[in-house]
């Protein structure tokens, strides 16, 4: 498509719907039919893309919508997070304002990557962290670890996260 960048074509070539799974990893690997092109991230996002064009259609309009979806959400949850730290309605509000206008999180949520479902994932990472420190039980710590475990699998770059809260977790035994 004339309208998407290399990195938005490589994402949509990849998340065929109309290929089987093992074709998906081979144009993942970089099979691009005359020459090789790899990404250096897992996967996983690209999947849950072919998912998505599967279940709405092929059509990269719907890549854009896709990640617009996690672009929006991230708006709310960032809003959850902020009230781990105050307790002030304007301040939060503030902040759904500010993360509502800010022009890298809108033009991310206009690209067909991993970026803003990354940011999603990580979030709610973050809020069920929080959430299982404030009362531990074995249902909050199985559902932060597996999406901990999720959240490494899109993108290995957030395990950095997990081990900065591990480190807080050892610490406070």
């Amino acid at each position: 498509d004339k309208n998407s960048w290399h990195d938005e074509w490589h994402s949509i070539y990849v998340s065929d719907p109309n290929i089987d799974n093992s074709e998906t990893l081979k144009r993942f690997w970089g099979d691009k039919g005359d020459h090789f092109l790899t990404e250096f991230y897992p996967p996983l996002y690209l999947f849950l893309l072919k998912f998505f064009f599967k279940i709405f259609g092929y059509v990269d309009d719907y890549g854009r919508f896709f990640s617009l979806i996690f672009g929006v959400l991230v708006v709310p949850c960032s809003m959850y997070l902020a009230k781990f730290f105050t307790n002030s309605k304007k301040n939060i509000f503030l902040i759904g304002i500010f993360l509502s206008t800010n022009l890298f999180l809108i033009w991310q949520s206009l690209e067909i990557r991993a970026h803003l479902l990354v940011v999603f994932i990580n979030l709610i990472n973050i809020i069920l962290f929080l959430e299982m420190i404030k009362s531990k039980t074995l249902i909050k710590s199985s559902v932060y670890f597996l999406v901990s475990l999720f959240n490494i699998s899109l993108w290995p770059i957030s395990g950095l996260i997990f081990v900065g809260k591990s480190f807080y977790l050892l610490k406070e035994v």
